[in-house]
């Protein structure tokens, strides 16, 4: 049933009288259990930040880690480089714009397919094509 009808059906003077529909009951309790939640616990606010499985904000990973993982595999993409740092691509992003930005780091590709290399000259390791 469409959420509009059983929303209409809820202001139906019938719709909580004892001999009435069972599962119009059962649904129009979900309905207002699900109006009602609470924003601070961990299942709404996972619910509210798909990115991270708990809700709470994902660890930002430091430079050195990022540089490292990029020596080591030159070209991966950000999702690669995330989950090889145990973080959000969104997290990520919070330190390889400023790389990008300074010059540290180069990307190549667009979308999906963006690739991420050291510079040559950066800091610590050389960038591999």
């Amino acid at each position: 049933m469409p959420l509009d009808q059983l929303v209409n059906q809820m202001g139906r003077p019938d719709a909580y009288r004892p001999g009435g529909s069972p599962s119009l009951k059962m649904a129009s309790d979900a309905l207002f259990s699900a109006l009602s939640v609470n924003l601070d616990s961990p299942v709404a606010k996972a619910i509210l930040d798909p990115g991270s499985p708990t809700g709470e904000s994902a660890p930002v990973p430091d430079v050195a880690s990022v540089r490292r993982f990029l020596d080591e595999h030159p070209g991966s993409r950000s999702e690669e480089v995330a989950a090889g740092l145990s973080t959000t691509t969104t997290a990520l992003q919070k330190v390889l714009k400023p790389l990008m930005d300074i010059g540290e780091v180069r990307k190549q590709g667009e979308r999906r397919s963006t690739q991420y290399f050291l510079r040559v000259g950066a800091d610590g390791p050389q960038e591999r094509l």
